[in-house]
């Protein structure tokens, strides 16, 4: 209940206007809502006070991250980085991970990697790092240690990851397990429900293992729900190629 939560945090302000842990809840709060800029502020007005708050760093950096920024994120979790590591806080590894994830959105994979697989994250992998690190194997076209990974994220807890089940079926249709993929593909259909994306590659396996009516079927399922879809309308003209229906491919064309 976020507007009570800001209620009674102003009241605290009125008795004490520098009072450094409303600062921190709000800035949590309209992080959480969210209203970033007004985050921004209050988390600021704890680093004027705190300038070596890790957890408000991470914060800053998250609110950056999410918007793109990604130059400024990772200053700010450099800077946790390194109180963390000044303090010899071996076990808190967010700051690592999401760095690393700020290198490899910045299409620096080499670099995300090298953070990613350093000895502290390792000793204390949780289900963000496998994700991270999945991600950069995948992007590093390193498919055994991507799917690895995210087979190790998806057992790590009761409820997983939207797209878990996509990255895991992506990368085994990419080293030829086609029928592990579609089972894969189909459970995360069955979570989450149909995407363009998701029609479009499960179409394609069937595709390449010579189903074409099942191709078709996922084609069909996937312009039906997302008409128009560039890609699924580019395979599906490619199976009628493949059939020599060139009429119905110059259709989809």
């Amino acid at each position: 209940d976020y507007t009570e939560a800001i209620k009674f945090c102003d009241e605290s302000l009125k008795i004490e206007p520098n009072y450094i842990q409303a600062f921190k809840q709000l800035g949590k709060i309209y992080r959480d809502m969210p209203n970033y800029e007004l985050s921004k502020q209050y988390l600021h007005k704890v680093l004027e006070q705190e300038s070596e708050e890790a957890s408000v760093l991470n914060d800053l950096g998250f609110i950056h991250q999410v918007n793109n920024e990604f130059d400024t994120a990772i200053e700010f979790f450099s800077k946790s980085r390194e109180i963390n590591d000044r303090e010899n806080v071996e076990n808190n590894i967010y700051a690592e991970i999401c760095e690393a994830h700020c290198y490899l959105e910045k299409n620096d994979p080499e670099h995300a990697e090298l953070l990613i697989n350093k000895k502290k994250i390792v000793k204390n992998d949780n289900d963000h790092s496998y994700k991270v690190r999945g991600w950069i194997c995948k992007e590093l076209g390193k498919i055994n240690e991507a799917i690895e990974n995210f087979e190790k994220e998806s057992s790590y807890r009761y409820t997983v990851r939207d797209s878990v089940w996509f990255d895991l079926a992506f990368c085994e249709q990419k080293r030829g397990n086609l029928s592990v993929a579609i089972e894969y593909y189909k459970k995360d259909i069955e979570i989450y429900g149909l995407k363009a994306v998701v029609s479009q590659n499960l179409g394609y396996a069937y595709f390449e293992l010579g189903q074409y009516e099942n191709a078709l079927k996922w084609y069909n399922s996937g312009l039906e729900k997302f008409p128009g879809y560039v890609d699924i309308l580019n395979n599906k003209a490619e199976l009628y190629s493949s059939r020599s229906q060139y009429d119905d491919a110059i259709k989809c064309y």
